[in-house]
């Protein structure tokens, strides 16, 4: 009888933190976003076209940007700290880039990272919100010109172009911020317009 209390007790604790994996496209489903321990995975693929290293060269603008998948991120946490009730995990994918003007590298976020005014210089690039299977959304935001953050952020949609040689279509619209002067106690937020054009296409390298 202990024993049958014992797997019904062990069955019970496996159930209550069973994993749901549902695809990634799927993250702005109602009925998902109420349950909790949910991972939303790139099961379909969706992401695996957006991946490998693109290029753009116009004129004295250059843009080489490489782009990976990173893998059952959870949502809400800083610092290490969950800031969420409900657990939800997702693939994501990732910019890394080199930005020149007129030959001039303006941004080098390439790992490794470098490090200013004691801050690594990391991508803020990222996303895992899928419009449809050609297309997904990125948060966006590059690297501050002062030693606080930028009174602005974007949302970057990327749009697969299929071809002979894929393309990548590069659409960024920016918005202002309103941040708290508690977030910049050491000096004054970066009110600068970001430096890389919002809408360019990349070719596949």
């Amino acid at each position: 009888m202990k024993n049958i209390l014992k797997i019904a007790i062990i069955l019970y604790a496996f159930q209550i933190n069973a994993q749901t994996v549902k695809p990634a496209e799927q993250f702005l489903t109602p009925e998902f976003l109420k349950m909790d321990n949910v991972y939303f995975k790139d099961v379909n693929h969706v992401f695996d076209k957006f991946l490998g290293t693109w290029e753009y060269s116009n004129g004295p603008y250059y843009l080489k940007v490489i782009i990976t998948k990173i893998t059952k991120q959870e949502q809400g946490i800083s610092n290490g700290k969950r800031m969420r009730t409900r657990k939800h995990f997702f693939d994501l994918i990732n910019c890394d880039y080199i930005y020149k003007y007129n030959g001039v590298t303006v941004y080098n976020v390439i790992p490794p990272y470098q490090v200013v005014n004691d801050s690594v210089i990391a991508s803020s690039i990222d996303g895992h919100l899928i419009n449809n299977t050609n297309q997904v959304e990125l948060s966006y935001n590059e690297p501050s010109t002062t030693t606080c953050i930028r009174n602005r952020f974007g949302e970057l949609k990327l749009t697969y172009i299929t071809g002979a040689i894929p393309k990548l279509q590069w659409l960024r619209t920016d918005k202002l911020t309103s941040w708290p002067e508690s977030y910049c106690t050491n000096g004054q937020f970066d009110i600068s317009e970001y430096k890389i054009p919002a809408n360019l296409v990349l070719t596949k390298i």
